[in-house]
């Protein structure tokens, strides 16, 4: 009974940690744009330039690299939390079996 109590308690401490990290991302994330905004309507190149390129690193680089490392440690949690925006690995083999059939064509 404790035992399951236990787990049931980690299971949400899991779920809070990987929310408070959406979260988290969602708030730099609107600090990001605030910069790129700013840094486009100066008129500076290099600004601009800078400001991109920090979008750009955050978007493609750091959030997917914290999402691989939640989905290294923690796989069957992260699978679900996929699937609740409905990604699953189905359907990226269905994509591939697409492309497959097209390419083959």
């Amino acid at each position: 009974m404790a035992k399951d109590i236990f787990r049931k308690w980690l299971l949400c401490l899991f779920l809070s940690f990987i929310l408070f990290i959406i979260v988290w991302f969602s708030e730099i994330f609107h600090n990001i744009v605030l910069a790129v905004s700013s840094g486009w309507s100066s008129g500076i190149f290099v600004l601009m330039l800078f400001s991109v390129a920090v979008f750009f690193l955050f978007v493609f680089g750091i959030v997917p690299l914290c999402l691989l490392s939640l989905l290294l440690i923690y796989p069957k949690l992260m699978k679900k939390f996929f699937a609740a925006f409905g990604v699953t690995e189905e359907l990226l083999e269905k994509k591939k079996k697409n492309e497959d059939k097209n390419g083959d064509a």
